[in-house]
């Protein structure tokens, strides 16, 4: 996973491999040092097009991933984000995280009037409705983007959504495979057939 693939010259780019394995490689392609950590961050001080390699061994073998990223003073952030509990129930702190941690500036708009420069948030609404999200972010070069979402709060009692990601679909055996639910619930039943 990259954090975007369009940077600035200088903006943080964190790059990792959402499952356990025995050893990491990453090569930035820039002539960089080689790093052999789970999470990887870089900078890159020129602008050019750069293939970033991964050399993963888990369980199972060892795979090759290479992904590219372009780095220029054109670079679109990416203000992506998700939302901890949609629906959620009204009173309760809902959590609005971005897909991007290292960008210049962030403007969040939670459609009740009220705003916020933080890039990570906490906030509730009091009254029951549908309210528009947005966020707006803004690169080290200048350059902004936006996404909005739709989020429903309601006072009655809202049912969890019963959705999940797992960090490989297929998986040797003895190879831990992730599994995340995303939203806050009392209790967890996990079933694994």
């Amino acid at each position: 996973n990259m954090s975007s693939n369009s940077l600035c010259p200088g903006e943080i780019l964190v790059v990792n491999y959402g499952t356990d394995a025995i050893s990491f490689q990453w090569d930035f392609g820039d002539s960089s040092a080689i790093s052999y950590d789970q999470w990887a961050y870089h900078t890159y001080s020129d602008s050019g097009a750069y293939a970033i390699t991964l050399i993963v061994e888990t369980g199972s073998g060892t795979d090759t991933i290479v992904q590219n990223v372009t780095v220029s003073n054109n670079a679109i952030p990416n203000s992506g984000f998700q939302i901890s509990a949609n629906p959620a129930c009204t009173g309760d702190y809902i959590i609005f995280e971005p897909f991007n941690y290292y960008a210049n500036s962030y403007l969040w708009n939670f459609g009740d009037s009220t705003t916020s420069n933080f890039s990570y948030e906490y906030h509730n609404y009091s009254v029951d409705g549908m309210y528009i999200v947005s966020l707006t972010v803004t690169n080290i070069c200048g350059n902004s983007s936006a996404t909005s979402d739709t989020i429903t709060v309601s006072g009655s009692a809202v049912p969890p959504i019963p959705v999940f990601t797992a960090s490989a679909d297929t998986a040797c055996p003895n190879v831990f495979i992730d599994f995340y639910y995303w939203y806050p619930a009392a209790t967890y039943l996990w079933n694994f057939g």
